[in-house]
């Protein structure tokens, strides 16, 4: 089923075809998160962080407006909470078992949740895995004190999620006492507090020692430069994280370059998100002179930190040589046109990136096309997000021309661009003989009856998007 909705007339069609179910989302965003660019993530995030990105980026699982409501007490006043109780004492005879040590971390954990009014929804025990979430809880330095006992000294707990609290540097540096000797804690989500330098480089002590936790969510705080290179120092021997979430702080060149000076030799991290910071151009080139020697960051977050041609082109000429690097996220930055011909030209020799996102960047038809040109004989990209910027039919044409051809792009987002009826038509036609590409977003362009009427015919289409089209700018 199509849906399309014009700004120009009240008439709402709706076009069934019959040999083919194609499914449309009527809320489909592209990109970010932050208003009308959402990450689809994730993620970056990681993902979505500070409400951009699917957090993707281990964002783990919210509870509902309705339980919030059963457990509406905070941890600000609480006061600390024995929970050893449940370890037994190594001068003891008998040692607990796996299950029974379970069973002591988990009566344990209830208490405490008890104890300070919280209902018993926010634990989520699986046979594997204890996670504990805590978001929106009102949770300051004092409370997140009250919880350092179940990490010392708990066993079993795997995710514990903070997201959306009042902690500060106090509360950071308590929870990384704790760290330097859990073995257990796999995710620590800290999103949206009020951390800074104190408490990421209390953190990134911690990290030194610690040997389990392999995810660290720091999105939305207050950190700068001097805790991210903290945490960069920490990286150079913690083997075990291999995700970590910078995202939306205050970090400029400095911070990035020693997080990049670190990825020259780390050989754990996986996910690395930057996004909404200061890095510039310079520090997009450091970054990419260490992914000239990284072989295990696949994602790369670094969406609205004001790079433009040079970061780009830096960053492009790293992907003609790097083998690891599966995503690349540069939505909401200035490379335009320069930029975009640069990475194309490096996707002609990459033979590991799956998924790039150029969303807002000022790219045109002359971009575009250079990326079509790409896509002829690149087999390996499988998403390309070009929304919100400034193609028109040439740009269109070309991309379509390029489909013919390419055998691994699936989805291709084109929303918020100039595209007419021509280039409409030039993708439409494509897509009558197309067996890979699979979800086509066009909405807010300039798409009369005529290019809708034209984009009926297709094959694998399963998700098309043509909302609010206009007739000029």
């Amino acid at each position: 089923m199509i849906i399309m909705k014009s700004l120009l007339s009240p008439l709402k069609r709706i076009i069934f075809l019959s040999f083919i179910s194609l499914t449309v989302f009527a809320g489909k965003e592209s990109g970010c998160g932050c208003g009308d660019d959402s990450k689809s993530s994730s993620s970056h995030s990681s993902q979505g962080s500070s409400g951009r990105k699917p957090s993707s980026h281990g964002s783990g699982n919210s509870t509902s407006s309705s339980q919030r409501q059963s457990s509406t007490s905070s941890l600000s006043g609480a006061t600390l909470v024995n929970l050893k109780q449940g370890v037994t004492s190594s001068s003891q005879s008998v040692q607990s078992t796996p299950s029974t040590q379970k069973s002591k971390d988990l009566t344990n954990i209830k208490k405490f949740l008890s104890k300070n009014g919280y209902a018993a929804e926010v634990l989520e025990i699986n046979e594997n895995s204890i996670s504990l979430n805590l978001s929106d809880k009102q949770i300051s330095d004092t409370g997140a004190a009250a919880l350092v006992n179940a990490l010392e000294n708990n066993h079993s707990l795997t995710s514990l999620i903070l997201r959306n609290n009042q902690i500060g540097n106090t509360g950071a540096t308590a929870l990384a006492k704790a760290l330097e000797n859990n073995t257990s804690l796999t995710s620590l989500i800290l999103r949206n507090n009020q951390i800074g330098n104190t408490g990421a480089t209390a953190l990134a002590n911690a990290l030194k020692t610690n040997t389990s936790l392999t995810s660290l969510d720091l999105n939305s705080n207050q950190i700068s430069d001097t805790g991210a290179a903290a945490l960069a120092k920490a990286l150079e021997s913690n083997s075990a994280l291999t995700s970590l979430y910078l995202d939306s702080n205050k970090i400029s060149v400095t911070g990035a370059t020693a997080l990049a000076n670190t990825l020259k030799t780390n050989t754990s991290l996986t996910s690395l998100d930057l996004s909404f910071n200061e890095i510039g151009d310079t520090g997009a080139t450091a970054l990419a002179r260490a992914l000239e020697s990284n072989i295990s960051l696949t994602s790369l977050y670094l969406y609205f930190n004001e790079i433009g041609k040079t970061g780009a082109t830096a960053l492009a000429n790293a992907l003609k040589t790097n083998t690891s690097l599966t995503s690349l996220d540069l939505k909401r930055n200035k490379i335009g046109d320069t930029g975009a011909t640069a990475l194309a030209r490096a996707l002609e020799d990459n033979h590991s990136l799956t998924s790039l996102d150029l969303y807002f960047n000022e790219i045109s038809d002359t971009g575009a096309t250079a990326l079509a040109e790409a896509l002829e004989t690149n087999s390996t990209l499988t998403s390309l997000n070009l929304g919100h910027n400034k193609i028109g039919d040439t740009g269109a044409g070309a991309l379509a021309k390029a489909l013919e051809n390419n055998i691994s792009l699936t989805s291709l987002d084109l929303d918020d661009n100039k595209i007419g009826d021509t280039g409409a038509t030039a993708l439409a036609k494509v897509l009558e003989t197309d067996t890979i590409l699979t979800s086509l977003s066009l909405s807010n362009n300039k798409i009369s009856d005529t290019g809708v009427t034209a984009l009926k015919v297709h094959s694998t289409l399963t998700f098309l998007y043509l909302f609010n089209q206009r007739q000029q700018d």
